[in-house]
């Protein structure tokens, strides 16, 4: 700890003379925060997606859906389940298919987001029903166990819920 301490004041010292400051980030977030008008800048992006899609009275069901899953953070990352992202996608890297930037870029998100609600549930507020009775999004189910999704009860995690065994 002490090599630490002399190691901050030293490099604190170089940068004051040079008219910078050194900033050190203390935590246990597992990605960067959002940026501070990153919810907003999400939940504007979603609005637009929304209407081209005609899902506009949606709106409220999305929001909802989405604050519960990830609190609309493009960064939100469940490390015992993979699941990432705005829509908490498992596995993240499914979202690589509505672009390359998936990782950082929330209209990306959002974009893959729509698309899985639209194909899985119909439209948000279907999502959002579902969701609200098993406080989960299906997960895929595997050719092993076709009902796994339907049968797995929930449990709670820092980041979204996730069913058992996921996270």
């Amino acid at each position: 700890m002490l090599l630490v301490v002399r190691a901050r004041r030293r490099w604190t010292a170089l940068l004051a003379a040079a008219g910078l400051t050194l900033v050190v980030a203390l935590g246990t977030a597992c990605g960067p925060p959002p940026t501070p008008n990153g919810v907003m800048t999400a939940k504007r992006i979603a609005w637009q997606q929304l209407v081209a899609r005609g899902w506009a009275h949606q709106a409220q069901c999305l929001v909802d859906l989405w604050q519960a899953e990830s609190s609309w953070n493009v960064f939100a990352y469940n490390p015992a389940s993979g699941a990432y992202g705005i829509p908490q996608a498992l596995p993240a890297k499914r979202m690589a298919a509505a672009g390359r930037d998936w990782i950082s870029n929330p209209a990306t998100q959002i974009r893959w987001g729509l698309n899985y609600i639209g194909q899985r549930y119909g439209g948000p507020c279907n999502a959002w029903r579902v969701w609200k009775t098993r406080h989960w999004y299906d997960k895929p189910a595997t050719a092993a166990t076709p009902s796994a999704a339907a049968t797995t009860p929930p449990t709670a995690t820092a980041v979204g819920r996730l069913p058992d065994g996921q996270g």
